[in-house]
């Protein structure tokens, strides 16, 4: 489960991580379905993984480090860390180093925005936040054929079969 501190708090944002043919040589992509004014996310949802992961490394980072990584970077303390290169949401990077009472009502306009019907009622499939009713990542179920194609595709173990 992954819960979102400080300005985002309460927020239920919407994604989805995409896996290219390249993976794990190249980092999956993080595309955000509901809109967040961060200044990582560029305005069509799509998340700067560079920022966090700027040489990936197939044999040391994995989906579960870039999940920490993005709920670490809504926090204050991620928020300080985000370089003007990575940024690739100008304003809101702008914002935060020049006026943070104006980035903290944008940003709290995408937490109040992400727990409206419209949104939480959109598509996507996955999400990240700590509303109550909302917690934690939210992950299709797959029936057993693609099951078993995802797990060969990312060369997974079925742990069922390995170790059940």
């Amino acid at each position: 489960m992954l819960y979102i501190i400080g300005h985002y708090a309460g927020g239920v944002f919407k994604f989805n991580v995409i896996f290219s043919e390249q993976y794990p040589q190249d980092p999956p992509t993080v595309n955000f379905i509901t809109p967040v004014f961060h200044p990582l996310i560029r305005a069509d949802g799509l998340l700067n993984v560079e920022a966090g992961f700027p040489q990936w490394r197939s044999s040391d980072h994995h989906v579960h480090h870039i999940l920490f990584w993005m709920s670490s970077s809504f926090s204050d303390e991620g928020l300080d860390k985000v370089a003007k290169v990575y940024a690739w949401n100008k304003e809101a990077y702008r914002l935060y180093q020049e006026s943070k009472s104006q980035f903290v009502s944008l940003a709290t306009q995408s937490v109040t925005l992400s727990k409206s019907a419209p949104v939480l009622e959109s598509g996507g499939q996955t999400a990240i936040g700590s509303d109550p009713y909302h917690k934690g990542i939210a992950l299709p179920t797959l029936d057993i054929d693609e099951r078993e194609g995802m797990t060969k595709t990312l060369s997974l173990i079925d742990w069922e079969k390995s170790f059940g």
